[in-house]
């Protein structure tokens, strides 16, 4: 490709095939760690293309100044019989100007359309997704642009909810529990806890008034793993991170962070050699790497082929 040609001209080019016209059509450069940023300016040249350069060309019109196309995954929280997992629902524009509730309705809209899902907009949560974890809870009165910054490489995670949004203000903090019960071995389901400050002694407060467990018995440790944050459990009660100051000394409490806790007067029980191998297996299967995501547009597959000598 001759390095001096524009956007535009490549664009005609390319139309000599697809013959659907340029403004229904847009290129993306494939940048070294595999994502996309999509090439806007019709006078834009390529002077800087290295030898492999790759570029990728989507249907669809060419966003405007001011917006941004996101993938979409709903959250599924997840059961003691099934797994928390990621899913990916759409690709959807974000509009520099509009409010997250006029993103819900547009979104609400989306995935009836495409995911045949119905679902009240006061229902719906909209958050951030950092790589395999949930991010940021968006507020219904933020703004894109002011509020909330988005960029190409942004990627945004669905919750939907049993009741109505309860996070209201940027005050308020969304956090995830599990009881670690040493005496039965036994690793309770994913709670969710919602904060109004960010206090780690509200946390440990809270903590002992949905528990029954009393504050000064109360040890907690922060989860280093992805969502839905399983951990091995047979090594759990030797963890040396466990605290029971920990409001003393943990970072700043963030939304979709995650933390077990314990009752500190309890000796781990004793297990008979069938319930370890049990266990053994189970931890097994979380130590193994899987993905906690369905299989995304960003991805392909691909089939490799050896030839025998």
């Amino acid at each position: 490709m001759d390095k001096r040609i524009s956007l535009y001209e490549l664009k005609s080019h390319i139309n000599e095939y697809l013959k659907l016209g340029p403004e229904n059509f847009r290129i993306f450069r494939i940048c070294q760690d595999d994502s996309e940023n999509e090439l806007i300016s019709n006078e834009h040249q390529f002077f800087y293309n290295g030898i492999n350069n790759k570029y990728l060309t989507k249907l669809g019109p060419p966003l405007k100044y001011g917006e941004y196309l996101s993938p979409v995954f709903k959250l599924n929280r997840g059961t003691k019989k099934t797994k928390g997992s990621f899913t990916f629902l759409c690709d959807f524009v974000l509009y520099n100007g509009l409010t997250i509730l006029n993103h819900k309705e547009l979104l609400a809209d989306d995935l009836k359309d495409l995911c045949d899902i119905q679902v009240p907009i006061d229902r719906i949560r909209l958050r951030r997704k950092n790589a395999k974890r949930p991010g940021n809870i968006f507020l219904n009165s933020e703004i894109i642009g002011s509020d909330v910054f988005i960029n190409s490489n942004s990627d945004l995670c669905v919750e939907i909810l049993d009741e109505s949004e309860k996070k209201n203000s940027k005050s308020q903090i969304s956090v995830y529990l599990r009881h670690w019960m040493p005496d039965v071995y036994e690793l309770g389901e994913l709670e969710e806890m919602l904060l109004e400050e960010n206090s780690f002694d509200l946390l440990i407060s809270q903590i002992s008034k949905t528990s029954g467990i009393d504050k000064e018995k109360i040890e907690v440790l922060k989860c280093a793993r992805d969502f839905p944050f399983k951990i091995p459990i047979l090594d759990l009660q030797r963890n040396q991170s466990w605290k029971e100051d920990s409001y003393q000394w943990l970072e700043k409490l963030e939304d979709g962070v995650c933390f077990y806790y314990r009752d500190k007067t309890l000796r781990l029980g004793e297990l008979s050699a069938e319930k370890r191998m049990e266990i053994e297996k189970e931890d097994n299967l979380i130590s193994r790497p899987t993905p906690t995501y369905s299989f995304s547009k960003k991805e392909i597959g691909i089939r490799i082929h050896v030839e025998n000598s």
